[in-house]
């Protein structure tokens, strides 16, 4: 994971996951909470100042993956199955800013509280 975090708080996130499906089961999506959502001005509409989300792209094994983002939940739907014992890399490129007086995930007094 590389994160960096830019003059006006902005942060700027790359990460590459290994999945391994150790379940017997096919996987025709993969699920991750997402929690810097929970804190944007579409979900919490209260916040004076809500935090931001921005993804630039996710993709598994070097393809483009399509996803989904709703609430806490990134949803990715496979192109095909991951079946038991196989594996693949995800990677995401994201950038987000903190809200003010968030749960958690907050920034305060110039202080970055992921």
């Amino acid at each position: 994971m590389a994160l960096k975090m830019d003059n006006d708080g902005k942060f700027h996130l790359e990460s590459t996951i290994l999945v391994k499906n150790l379940s017997t089961d096919d996987w025709e999506q993969l699920v991750f909470y997402f929690i810097p959502n929970m804190f944007t001005k579409a979900v919490s509409p209260e916040l004076e100042q809500p935090s931001t989300v921005a993804f630039h792209n996710i993709t598994i094994d070097g393809k483009t993956a399509a996803y989904t983002l709703e609430k806490d939940t990134l949803n990715i739907q496979l192109q095909e199955k991951l079946t038991p014992k196989q594996e693949m890399k995800v990677h995401f490129s994201y950038e987000f800013t903190l809200p003010d007086e968030g749960f958690r995930f907050t920034k305060s007094n110039n202080n970055y509280i992921l």
